[in-house]
């Protein structure tokens, strides 16, 4: 395979150089790929088969690549499978800001591992790992370019020794941010199964890591890890800072509601034992308009939740049972210091504090529906989205604070909320027409391929961070009906339409090194060039009962 690995890590450094954390080196991206794709042999001849995918418009319009290699005629075969990679990364400006290096820096895997040596030089373990030649580092060396330049070797290999299945590889941008790659390549794989194609499984390659500092494992992951952005709207009862006790602050309510949710266990879920994340808050804000001795009114923020079942409804319905326990915490703890502040000064104690009410966005949504009498057009002007809203979310979050106004509420109230972007769980073992997939897959795992001293392959049942894969195994309208309901604007959460959805089993196999994300970023050349792409043909050669020659 010295051949092989070489072709990949030569176009792995390429694709790192290109600054693809913005749409126009998305697009750039992409353009590179559609050449090296356009140049095997095969698509050269059949160039149809390789397309561009187009999302959005102007400055910001993305494009994602799809190449459809098909089985030789004599075959007959409808069985495919889809390996997928994104072409983005995240942005750079972080660390930039944070040790004052040059945006280009992270993009160059020349000068990145002086600099990086330099700047961390009491980082034992990343000197030892750059000196010894085998670690690429980079943005987007691990996550996930070194994984794209595998799946366009391995496309070349499989059309060049006419593999028996149809091959499917698929480059999608943005997948860091909303996914909108993998969404606008729906249609386009609903065509191939609209013709007869059998998609049998969706391969994403997206990096594994170790899952703690001494683990030297590798993972093949069948599932994925779902995604709720909760939003979490604050409206208090203001009162002057001279008088704390007299109101409700909205900004301290959200950081106690904060505070409780961060880390809270009672809101992981798990499969067969393995345990989504914790919550953790992502933003919180009480925007004052300008600088005032008032306590604030309004307070809002979002946080990360992690899901593995489409039990949405009861999965709210448990965070609004916390949230109202934060409250309750809080008011308590407070009353406390009240009464502490009263003794010590010899005061009389003043009302007692209201109990924040906690209900969600489409019961705040009926109570204006009740005010405004059924009127389906003043409804639906309160409801419009700001047209200067920043983001998505922050449209979603001025939504709720708008319909709070018109209701004049005469109480404390915390508003929970559905914001976008929405990622949906899978996991195989949790679906009966999946068992015999998952056993090949695991006794992919069981044996291993790779030879002497290669890590430990190791099944787990879903891959702990948002991706693609959950795009393509999205579940039926009806357990997705309480988010749209408690989404103060349905339509950002950007959900494929319904003839578009599809139900492919998905699985996690790709690079593995450290620091995704991060600036110190490196993929183990190795694993990469040799061991990664052996993997995925064992895979293959489970699933498909065939012997899969290996690539010069």
């Amino acid at each position: 395979m010295e051949a092989f690995g070489q072709r990949v890590l030569e176009l792995t450094r390429e694709l790192v150089g290109i600054r693809s954390d913005m749409p126009a080196g998305q697009r750039e991206m992409a353009a590179r790929l559609l050449r090296e794709l356009s140049a095997i042999p095969y698509f050269a001849e059949n160039p149809q088969q390789v397309q561009l995918l187009k999302a959005g418009s102007g400055e910001d319009e993305l494009h994602s690549v799809m190449a459809v290699y098909r089985a030789p005629f004599e075959t007959g075969t409808a069985e495919t499978v889809i390996l997928c990679g994104h072409i983005d990364t995240v942005g750079v400006d972080k660390h930039v800001r944070q040790y004052g290096a040059d945006e280009e820096l992270p993009f160059n895997p020349d000068r990145l591992p002086d600099w990086l040596k330099k700047t961390f030089p009491a980082d034992v373990e990343l000197r030892e790992e750059l000196a010894s030649g085998d670690w690429l580092c980079g943005r987007g060396a691990l996550d996930m370019k070194g994984a794209c330049a595998v799946i366009v070797e391995l496309l070349r290999h499989f059309a060049a020794t006419g593999f028996p299945w149809n091959v499917v590889a698929l480059f999608t941008a943005d997948e860091e941010t909303e996914s909108r790659g993998i969404k606008s390549a729906l249609p386009a794989l609903k065509v191939l199964a609209d013709e007869g194609f059998d998609l049998k499984l969706f391969v994403n390659a997206d990096y594994t890591s170790p899952l703690t500092p001494d683990d030297e494992n590798t993972y093949i992951y069948t599932g994925t890890i779902g995604k709720l952005l909760l939003g979490i709207t604050v409206y208090g009862t203001e009162t002057h800072a001279g008088a704390p006790f007299e109101g409700v602050s909205a900004a301290a309510l959200l950081s106690a509601i904060v505070a409780h949710l961060e880390g809270n266990q009672k809101l992981t879920q798990h499969v067969k034992g393995q345990f989504t994340p914790p919550p953790t808050t992502l933003y919180a804000d009480a925007r004052p308009e300008k600088y005032s001795v008032t306590t604030p009114a309004f307070a809002r923020g979002y946080v990360n939740a992690f899901l593995m079942h489409h039990t949405h409804a009861k999965y709210l319905r448990l965070i609004a049972s916390e949230v109202r326990r934060a409250c309750r915490l809080h008011l308590r703890d407070l009353g406390r210091r009240h009464r502490r502040m009263v003794a010590k000064g010899n005061l009389e104690i003043a009302r007692e504090l209201t109990r924040p009410e906690v209900i969600l966005f489409s019961t705040l949504k009926e109570l204006l529906q009740r005010k405004l009498e059924g009127d389906a057009e003043k409804l639906s002007e309160a409801l419009k989205p700001p047209e200067n809203a920043g983001d998505s979310r922050e449209a979603c979050l001025e939504v709720v604070e708008r319909v709070v106004n018109q209701l004049n509420l005469t109480r404390p109230t915390v508003v929970l909320s559905v914001l976008p972007p929405f990622y949906a769980p899978y996991a195989m073992v949790l679906h009966e027409d999946a068992q015999e997939l998952l056993a090949a897959v695991k006794k992919v795992a069981r044996e291993g391929r790779g030879g002497k001293g290669a890590k430990r392959l190791k099944q787990r049942h879903f891959y702990p961070y948002i991706s693609d894969m959950s795009f393509v195994c999205l579940p039926d309208d009806g357990k997705l009906t309480p988010l749209l309901q408690d989404c103060p604007v349905p339509e950002s959460l950007e959900l494929p339409r319904p003839e578009y959805r599809l139900r492919i089993p998905v699985a996690n196999l790709g690079p593995w090194g450290k620091d995704a994300h991060r600036v110190a970023e490196r993929v183990h050349v190795p694993f990469l060039t040799r061991r990664f792409p052996r993997i995925v043909m064992s895979l293959l050669e489970g699933i498909t009962n065939l012997d899969i020659a290996e690539p010069d």
